[in-house]
């Protein structure tokens, strides 16, 4: 045995050597992970010392609940509840409704929780859009344009003259219409990082709407001007990618309102005298021309167009029609004597709100139905298929729109 000794000895040797090598690892992971925490504390404060205007106890509790995973979208609908406000506007924001008014900005998931809160923001009359990621709030005649998430600012933009219009896609790109120094209307277009990637100006005409569309590939635009004491808009499709142009068209007499693209990158103007709507190639296929009727209010998206007006003197009596995006061809059309509050078209329904009552129109096969909602609904929103978001000035409840055909054919067969 004493003539392996020696190796003996070089084993206990190592032994003690791995031991003290592990014992320094250990010290040093341990170091290691109080570096990160430290790093990551000191990241937090200085973060928050460049928005303290900002930070309020909603903003810090929506922020833990993220880091706790709590920020998926439940599928358990509570009523809303929010400060009344007859000129309250609406966006979605990653599945949790915006409240924006002259007051700020509040933001609710729809189980009810309060997430965000900015009382910062402070605008005369403003206007929200919204893509997948953002919210974006401007002042209509004001100079900022602000880009929020659910928690904060995250861009505000500064033009040195007034925002007359602004459009947003899903996919987070965003136009918006002022002018510059040199010339009446500059239009110009962001990517989801907030750059600058195109800008277009319009010499002496006025850019009153645009529009992109969901590909982030063109963009939209109706601007006026006068000849001879007469309006006369003026319709501009354009590429993103280059400064050519797709087309350019004219129509004398007209003010133009909205554009707007559908779902196949054709596309729709409203003027004063009526809708019209084009093929993707700047084809007009059809117009819907308003006559001697007029229109008192309308609903514009990809789906189609909405039309509004009176159907008859000394009553409140009112006509609707709605128009498909594609091919202009007429959808619906019905009176309502009690007159109309609201309309919108989303997906296979049209929803129209008239003393009290949300009516929805299946499209598919011209069925409707009707449940009581308040006479003060602002807005409709869909949260997801067959779902409603009814918003009046103070409360939001959803309606799940499928169950009201369901629920009729139940008791059909009873």
């Amino acid at each position: 045995m004493g003539a392996f000794s020696i190796f003996s000895g070089k084993k206990k040797k190592a032994d003690t050597d791995s031991g003290t090598r592990y014992r320094r690892l250990s010290t040093a992971a341990m170091l290691g992970k109080f570096s990160v925490l430290l790093l990551g504390l000191l990241l937090v404060l200085w973060g928050f010392s460049f928005h303290t205007d900002e930070i309020n106890m909603d903003n810090f509790k929506y922020l833990i609940n993220s880091l706790n995973g709590d920020n998926v979208q439940t599928t358990k609908y509570s009523t809303l509840y929010y400060d009344k406000n007859e000129e309250n506007r609406f966006a979605f924001v990653r599945g949790d409704l915006a409240v924006v008014n002259s007051n700020g900005s509040t933001v609710y998931s729809l189980s009810g929780e309060r997430k965000s809160a900015d009382s910062i923001l402070k605008m005369d009359d403003p206007q929200v859009l919204w893509s997948a990621k953002y919210m974006y709030i401007y002042d209509l005649g004001g100079t900022e344009f602000v880009v929020k998430n659910s928690t904060e600012t995250v861009k505000t933009i500064n033009y040195n003259y007034p925002i007359r219009a602004a459009a947003a896609n899903d996919s987070g790109f965003f136009a918006v219409a002022s002018n510059e120094k040199t010339t009446r209307s500059s239009v110009f277009v962001y990517d989801d990082k907030y750059r600058e990637v195109y800008k277009r100006s319009f010499g002496s005409q006025y850019t009153v709407a645009v529009d992109i569309n969901e590909g982030a590939g063109r963009l939209l635009t109706a601007s006026v001007y006068a000849t001879d004491g007469n309006f006369v808009t003026e319709l501009g499709l354009y590429p993103l990618k280059d400064e050519s142009t797709l087309a350019c068209l004219s129509f004398e007499g007209e003010y133009p309102y909205r554009v707007c693209f559908n779902n196949d990158d054709g596309f729709m103007l409203f003027t004063d005298k009526g809708c019209r709507f084009f093929d993707a190639e700047g084809k007009l296929i059809s117009f819907t021309e308003f006559g001697l009727t007029g229109i008192d209010d309308f609903g514009i998206n990809e789906h189609g167009f909405i039309r509004m007006y009176s159907s008859a003197t000394m009553s409140a009596e009112e006509t609707i029609e709605l128009y498909d995006g594609k091919s202009g061809k007429l959808l619906y059309g019905d009176s309502y004597e009690k007159g109309v509050r609201l309309a919108r078209c989303h997906g296979d329904y049209l929803y129209v709100v008239s003393d009290g009552l949300l009516y929805a129109v299946r499209l598919s096969d011209g069925e409707i139905r009707s449940t009581p909602v308040g006479l003060d609904v602002l807005e409709l929103l869909t949260v997801e298929k067959d779902t409603l978001l009814v918003l009046t000035e103070g409360v939001g409840e959803v309606y799940e729109i499928s169950g009201l055909f369901t629920e009729d054919k139940e008791e059909s067969a009873e």
